[in-house]
């Protein structure tokens, strides 16, 4: 029997349950890692959004709410690194602390 996990995961017919048990409780350390580096942000109407920190490239006050550009509730966009952009109910300072406490 193998200990290599690659091949245990192609071939998990052949592991032994404590192997297995090992590697699923791997995984969920991991996706419990993934979910921990998420902030959790407000969109409008009461949207929620997780977002991952490492994603925003900048956050600043909107422009334009007074013509129409934006929902007159949005306080905060935060511009991601794939060039889209997300809106927010939430202040700027509000966002910006939360991007600084997960680092």
């Amino acid at each position: 029997m193998t200990n290599d996990p690659l091949a245990l995961l192609i071939d998990g017919d052949n592991a032994s349950p404590k192997i297995i048990s090992g590697l699923l409780a791997e995984i969920e350390v991991i996706n419990a890692l993934m979910v921990a580096a998420m902030i959790q942000i407000q969109g409008p109407g009461g949207q929620v959004i997780w977002l991952n920190p490492d994603s925003v490239t900048s956050v600043r006050e909107p422009r334009g709410v007074q013509q129409g550009h934006w929902p007159a509730d949005i306080r905060c966009l935060l511009m991601i690194v794939d060039g889209k952009f997300l809106a927010t109910v939430e202040s700027c300072d509000s966002v910006r602390r939360k991007l600084e406490a997960d680092r």
